[in-house]
This record gives structure tokens, C-alpha cells and sequence, in this order.
């Protein structure tokens, strides 16, 4: 079942770079959540990203990146807590 989610997250974030445009990946391209995070807003919890999640990232800071998940909500994720896509192998492995 997290074969077909997996799938399902990066062909929606392909499709979201197809329509935005090469912009909307900023410098760096997608990351994959290291593990659980949440997205809050005034102490509410708008967005639960999990392990393995494709993010796109909408542009990059020194310590994080402003990321976009598959249900539409932005945020920042620390960069220690996400991994470019192209060294995600290992999340997948676990």
C-alpha cells in the first residue's frame, strides 16, 4: 500500500512542476521527508508529513526549505530533516 501512495505523491508532484512551471522548484528540486513532521498554524496541526513524502520545494533558505506537500500546504522543513530526491534510496530502504 505505501508503494501505490509513494507513487501516487511523486506523480501528483510531477504534475505540479509540469503545470507551475520549472519556477516552482526553485534551486533544488523535490526532497523527501526524513521522517514525521508536522505542519502547524497557530499551534493547529494543518498537514501531517510522513516519512518517504515527496515535498516540492518552492524556494530554499540557509537552514530550510519552503516546501509545498502533496495536499497543497506550505510550510518550512529544516534541511536536516529532509533529503534531496536523488539521495533518497535509504529513507525507502528502512
Amino acid at each position: 500500500m505505501r508503494t501505490k501512495y509513494s507513487s501516487l505523491i511523486l506523480t501528483a508532484a510531477v504534475f505540479s512542476v509540469f503545470v507551475a512551471g520549472p519556477t516552482a522548484l526553485a534551486q533544488s528540486g523535490p526532497v523527501v521527508a526524513r521522517l514525521e513532521m508536522k505542519l502547524t498554524l497557530n499551534k493547529k496541526v494543518i498537514d501531517v508529513i510522513e516519512k518517504g513524502d515527496l515535498l516540492t520545494v518552492l524556494s530554499e533558505r540557509e537552514e530550510s526549505y519552503v516546501i509545498q506537500t502533496f495536499n497543497g500546504h506550505k510550510g518550512a522543513v529544516a534541511k536536516g530533516n529532509a533529503v534531496p530526491l536523488s539521495e533518497s534510496v535509504p529513507i525507502y530502504d528502512e
